[in-house]
C-alpha cells in the first residue's frame, strides 16, 4: 500500500509495515464507520492517529442534506475528534427540473456536489470536507480503545451524499515519535533532549459574502522558531456583490480546522441568472526548526475568514519529534 507521511489513505481495512528509522511501525486503517475497538498490542504506550471527518451530503428541495459526522480516537488522555464537513442545501422548490448533476464524492471525508436546471433557473451545491487531523497519545497496552469512524453526510431531496472519514494509527513497541497538535494558539515546549522538530502547519480558509459582509481572507498559522517564524498563509477571501438576485442557494462554511475555503450560491426566481463563489483553502506547509528543551515557543493557528454566517474553516499545525 502506497502512504505519504500526511497524505490521506485509501482501500480497505487493512495492516501494514514499514521502516522508519531503526523501528519497525505498523500502520491500521479504519474505514468501517462507527464505532471500532481495537485493543492495544503489548508494550505499545504511544500511538500517532490520522483521523478524517465525514463529508457534507448535498440537497436541493424537500428535505436537506446531511452534516459529516466526527471521527475521533479516544486516548487514555482523552479524544482527539476531527469533525464532519458542513452541508450545502436549499429545501427551494423552484430548481424542479430534471436537467442534473450529483457528485458523490470517491476520496475519503470529500463532500458531495451537485448542480441543478429547472425551470430555466440554475443551483449549485458544495458541501465541505471533514477536517484532517495528526495527533498522538499515550495508551495503555492490553486496552481496548473506541476509534470512530464519522459517515458521510445524507443526501437530500435531488441530492448526494459526503464520504466517509477514515482513520490510521500508527505505532510500534518502543517508539519514540511524538506527535502535538494545536487546534488553537498555544505553546510548544520542547521535552529533554528535544533539538529540532517538525511541524505540519494549514493557514485558515477564506470567507465568502454576498454583498452583505464577510469575504475576509482567513488567518496565518505559524510556529516561531528562535531563527525566525515559519507561516503557511490563509486562503484569500472571496467579496462580490449578489446585486438583485433573489438567494436560492446556501451559504456554506468550511469545518473547524480544515484550512478549507467558504463557498456560497444563489439564483434568481426567474431567468438564468445565477452565480456561485468558491474562497480559497488555506496554505499548507511542512517546515522543520532548531529549538531548546524547556523552551517554550509560540504556536499560532489562523482563523477562518470572516463569512456571511460566521467563520469558515480555521487552520490547524501539528509538531512532530523524537524523544531521546
Amino acid at each position: 500500500m502506497a502512504r505519504g507521511l500526511f497524505g490521506y489513505v485509501s482501500g480497505t481495512d487493512t495492516v501494514t509495515s514499514y521502516a522508519y528509522a531503526d523501528t519497525t511501525y505498523v500502520t491500521e486503517i479504519f474505514t468501517t464507520t462507527g464505532a471500532n475497538t481495537w485493543t492495544v498490542p503489548t508494550g505499545v504506550t504511544y500511538i500517532i492517529a490520522n483521523i478524517v471527518g465525514g463529508g457534507g451530503g448535498t440537497g436541493i428541495g424537500a428535505t436537506a442534506g446531511g452534516n459529516g459526522t466526527s471521527s475521533s480516537v479516544a486516548f487514555s488522555a482523552g479524544t482527539q475528534t476531527a469533525v464532519g464537513g458542513n452541508h450545502s442545501s436549499t429545501t427551494d422548490t423552484t430548481h424542479a427540473g430534471t436537467s442534473q448533476m450529483n457528485s458523490t464524492p470517491n476520496a475519503f471525508g470529500d463532500g458531495a456536489y451537485t448542480v441543478r436546471n429547472g425551470n430555466n433557473t440554475y443551483c449549485t451545491m458544495a458541501a465541505s470536507r471533514g477536517s484532517y487531523i495528526r495527533v498522538g497519545g499515550t495508551v495503555t497496552p492490553g486496552a481496548n480503545m473506541t476509534i470512530t469512524v464519522g459517515a458521510g453526510g445524507t443526501a437530500g431531496t435531488n441530492g448526494a451524499a459526503g464520504a466517509p472519514g477514515v482513520i490510521w494509527i500508527e505505532y510500534a513497541v518502543g517508539g519514540k515519535r511524538r506527535c502535538d497538535l494545536f487546534t488553537t494558539t498555544g505553546t510548544f515546549t520542547p521535552p529533554t533532549g528535544v533539538t529540532r522538530v517538525t511541524a505540519t502547519l494549514r493557514g485558515g480558509g477564506g470567507g465568502t459574502n454576498w454583498g452583505d459582509g464577510g469575504g475576509g481572507d482567513g488567518g496565518t498559522t505559524s510556529i516561531a522558531f528562535a531563527a525566525g517564524t515559519q507561516s503557511a498563509l490563509g486562503g484569500k477571501g472571496c467579496n462580490v456583490g449578489r446585486g438583485g438576485f433573489i438567494n436560492y442557494g446556501t451559504h456554506v462554511l468550511g469545518a473547524n480546522n480544515s484550512g478549507q475555503g467558504g463557498f456560497m450560491s444563489w439564483a434568481a426566481t426567474t431567468g438564468p441568472n445565477s452565480s456561485a463563489q468558491f474562497a480559497r483553502d488555506g496554505q499548507l506547509r511542512i517546515v522543520d526548526g532548531v529549538v531548546t528543551p524547556g523552551t517554550g515557543i509560540t504556536v499560532t493557528v489562523g482563523a477562518g475568514g470572516s463569512s456571511q454566517t460566521g467563520n469558515s474553516g480555521s487552520g490547524v499545525a501539528w509538531v512532530e519529534y523524537y524523544v531521546p
